[in-house]
């Protein structure tokens, strides 16, 4: 059986591409020697970003200044 490495900067790599009309397409790769994984997420409209901003200011209003709040803390609270 393969051993599973932990990804680091030398064996990690990022790219970012725009063009056309494309709204939003994403995706995650998991690659290995001989087979990749991929995730994909695509989205037709940018309206549903502006509104999770919205959602978001307005979850952050009320908020003392000075804490800090990653995606995990904050999820529970921002879903519909």
């Amino acid at each position: 059986m393969a051993s599973l490495a932990r990804a680091t900067p030398a064996t990690s790599a990022f790219a970012s591409l725009r063009g056309g009309t494309v709204t939003g397409d994403h995706t995650v790769i998991f690659a290995g020697a001989m087979e990749r994984i991929e995730l994909t997420h695509r989205a037709e409209d940018r309206t549903m970003f502006a509104q999770g901003a919205v959602k978001a200011a307005l979850w952050a209003r009320d908020k003392k200044p000075g804490n800090v709040f990653d995606g995990r803390r904050a999820r529970g609270s921002l879903i519909y």
